[in-house]
């Protein structure tokens, strides 16, 4: 028991060493004589930048050939959070004030966000739910098995034995997704199997619920408002949403995209609200960082953020003075600002900066493959040529994708009114859209619609993506893209829940109004929870998956790298964790897949998998075996195994309550059974 406590306290300090130190270098390094922001910000930034920053450090070692050991490595993490203090000592260093933002005292960049005593009380309840209702979900697959985690954690493996970055010779996986790991297991020593792999990603997601919370706060300056927007993604949703089943999953690209596209547009946004280049560099930054992370995360992100653009522009065009007549003075005005913060010395370094270490340090995998081809045409398979209805309301939950539509709608209506209402509800409620509606200066122009601009932009380029993706020429797994949408319905959803009982407040008694919204909130949680009841009542899988790792380690001893194995990923629990144990190649193990992937038209798989799994005796299944020299054969007992027991030309060397092992007997003829 010590020593697991010791190890939670060791990997919480490696995380605080590695993933916020040095972010928050480089913060107080820009900021600290310059701006201020508010403890969660710093949280959030601080965490984002250092793991861009460990990325490109640890691309930047293996391009020198310098051994990724645990001395180099600490060595030059230590090396990056303490170069910017250092450069805080110099003079030319201590940037000037500036006067459209206080400055910060004593050097701080924290400013304290201050809770009244019931947001203090709901805050901390929320937190603590959230990370109660994530470790009661997790606690079921807290041992790794997930396909796609096994796939990322052989990466790593293989990272941290070579103690250099491999050729991966694929497009399907990038090393943003795996530096992170390997910096942790080589810092900690903790075994990559383990749970920490998960724990980390589960970080991940909180800092991203955080980061909503954080921007629903700049965006409509209402604390209620932003707590809502942090119940809804972080509490109500914690495991229906992929959030927290991505994590469990492995799903790293997906995880790391719902934090990176927020934090780039919250960047973006103080950048031209604030009207500060330097902020505007940073998420230039991070967008560089982002492509060395999941590409399809960056890929929809430019989309986001050319749509944001276009919507300012559109919202520009009709300002609230003499009506609602179309004006170029907002226009002109909005492309000017938006020059200005892409065109000046900090962003011009930054953009020159990422596409030297672009083209002379790293070119991601994916870019070498020419993985954007296949991306930049009309989709293809089924699957990426948008969802349906039902698909789109499972993947965001069906009282979120409601809200959330009722919100945008809410936020239409109050930017249409010209005038302030009269009514005491209402005249409450738009004057909350202070930072999404126009103000009649002209140097205001643009920029209070930036907020409305940049969710609407978010929203619809997405919905674009996931219902009509041949409309933009976009070959994409369109339920992936769905989820990309959580986060801004999240914010426009609370949007709309937050002003309805509003209106309610003022319409029924006090007593009614709280029945009504304790119903309320126990008609959400329970949507939210419905298809997750039935994975408490199922029995773990911990049983199946140490056997799986068992037969592993049993195949990992008795075959060597001429061996070649085909394993049932249809049936078999954890199947990609056997090449974990093997370390033989990505593609070394032969797999059967799911059945329906063999009747895709627009797919060439293989079908000699699936025909030697399930019909090892007839003449093509002979044929495959002669083709493909397969010499052992890994299943899930009782599927399928019944007609390699009764096959003569293939013999039983292991076996446990679910997992069986053949051996070829016309391709092992010197093996002895074990």
């Amino acid at each position: 028991m010590i020593n697991i406590i010791f190890l939670y306290i060791q990997f919480s300090i490696a995380i605080f060493i590695i993933f916020f130190l040095p972010g928050f270098s480089i913060m107080y390094l820009l900021f600290r004589n310059k701006l201020r922001f508010f403890l969660f910000e710093i949280i959030i930034f601080s965490f984002s930048l250092s793991i861009v920053l460990i990325n490109f450090l640890i691309l930047f070692l293996n391009h020198f050939q310098i051994v990724l050991n645990f001395s180099n490595l600490a060595t030059s993490i230590l090396i990056l959070i303490g170069f910017p203090w250092i450069l805080t000592t110099f003079p030319q260093f201590n940037t000037k004030k500036i006067k459209k933002w206080k400055p910060a005292k004593k050097s701080s960049i924290v400013i304290q966000q201050k809770f009244n005593f019931i947001q203090f009380i709901i805050f901390n309840l929320a937190v603590f739910l959230s990370i109660f209702l994530s470790a009661a979900f997790l606690i079921q697959d807290i041992v790794p098995n997930n396909t796609d985690l096994g796939h990322h954690m052989y990466w790593t493996q293989i990272m941290n034995n070579n103690q250099d970055i491999p050729d991966y010779k694929t497009s399907d996986v990038i090393v943003g997704e795996h530096i992170a790991f390997l910096v942790l297991t080589k810092i900690t020593r903790i075994p990559v199997l383990s749970a920490f792999p998960v724990l980390f990603l589960s970080l991940i997601a909180f800092i991203s619920f955080l980061t909503l919370y954080n921007l629903t706060l700049r965006l409509f300056q209402s604390k209620n408002l932003a707590l809502l927007v942090f119940i809804i993604a972080a509490v109500l949703y914690p495991i229906s949403a992929p959030y927290i089943k991505f994590a469990s999953g492995g799903v790293v690209g997906n995880i790391m995209g719902n934090l990176f596209i927020p934090v780039v547009l919250y960047f973006i946004y103080l950048g031209y609200k604030k009207n500060q280049p330097i902020l505007t560099a940073l998420g230039i930054f991070l967008s560089f960082g982002l492509i060395y992370i999941h590409h399809l995360s960056a890929f929809l992100l430019i989309f986001i953020l050319v749509s944001c653009f276009l919507m300012q522009l559109f919202f520009s065009l009709f300002i609230i003075k003499k009506g609602f007549k179309p004006t170029r003075q907002g226009l002109f005005l909005v492309i000017r600002r938006h020059l200005k913060l892409f065109i000046n010395p900090w962003s011009v370094i930054t953009i020159i900066g990422c596409l030297g270490f672009f083209f002379f340090i790293y070119t991601p995998q994916y870019i070498q493959n020419s993985a954007i081809k296949t991306v930049a045409q009309a989709p293809i398979k089924e699957s990426h040529q948008g969802v349906s209805l039902a698909s789109f309301l499972s993947s965001t939950g069906e009282y979120r994708a409601a809200f959330g539509f009722f919100g945008l709608a809410l936020m239409i209506f109050f930017f249409l009114i010209k005038k302030p209402s009269q009514k005491k509800w209402l005249k409450k409620i738009q004057d909350r859209l202070i930072s999404l509606k126009f103000k009649l200066k002209n140097k205001k122009i643009g920029l209070e619609v930036l907020g409305l601009a940049l969710i609407f932009g978010w929203t619809i380029i997405l919905i674009i993506l996931s219902f009509y993706p041949g409309f933009l020429k976009v070959d994409l797994p369109s339920r992936r893209v769905v989820n990309y949408l959580i986060p801004v319905l999240s914010i426009s959803a609370g949007y709309f829940i937050y002003y309805f009982f509003t209106y309610l407040k003022f319409k029924l008694t006090k007593t009614s109004f709280i029945i009504v919204f304790f119903l309320f909130l126990i008609s959400l949680s329970l949507n939210g929870f419905a298809d997750s009841l039935s994975y408490y009542k199922k029995e773990t899988q911990f049983k199946d998956v140490m056997q799986t790792f068992h037969a592993s380690r049993y195949l990992e001893r008795s075959t060597n790298i001429q061996d070649v194995i085909l394993k049932d990923h249809a049936n078999l629990v954890a199947d990609t964790w056997i090449k974990f144990f093997l370390l033989r190649g990505y593609d070394y193990v032969l797999s059967r897949t799911f059945d329906y992937k063999y009747k895709d038209p627009t797919s060439n798989r293989d079908k000699c998998p699936f025909i030697m799994a399930t019909s090892p005796d007839s003449t093509q299944g002979q044929e495959c075996f002669q083709e493909n020299q397969v010499g052992f054969i890994i299943l899930r007992k009782g599927f399928d195994n019944y007609f390699f027991e009764k096959s003569i030309n293939f013999s039983k060397i292991y076996e446990s309550p679910s997992v069986v092992v053949f051996k070829n007997n016309s391709k092992n003829e010197r093996f002895k059974k074990n």
